[in-house]
């Protein structure tokens, strides 16, 4: 979130134990797990999760980045709508909204997913 307040283009790269990612891929039905995605409401930075991240998929988003101005450019002004989101009255509740909102898609095997 510190990196969007800065309109920092990024790359989100988490990575896991194989237990956990094998769990992880069977209770997480959500299409985001990044804050800054989940406050957009659709990805803004590219999202990578795995036991071993793909690297080149992670080595080709961050070179986009690097090497494609128009599509930095379009990040920043993504990661503004967002900070702009979080600034606005009643952001904390309507973040709180979309991650409870998450949570409840985990729990209810019936969510459309």
């Amino acid at each position: 979130i510190e990196l969007a307040a800065h309109e920092t283009p990024m790359v989100l790269c988490y990575r896991v134990s194989p237990l956990l990612y094998g769990i992880g891929r069977l209770v997480v039905k959500v299409p985001h797990i990044g804050l800054v995605n989940l406050v957009a409401g659709r990805e803004v930075v590219p999202e990578h999760v795995g036991v071993r991240s793909a690297h080149a998929a992670l080595a080709s988003d961050l070179a986009a980045l690097w090497l494609d101005d128009g599509r930095r450019t379009r990040m920043k002004a993504d990661l503004r709508e967002v900070r702009e989101r979080l600034a606005a009255p009643g952001s904390y509740d309507r973040t709180a909204g979309r991650i409870l909102d998450a949570i409840r898609s985990w729990s209810d095997p019936s969510a459309n997913r």
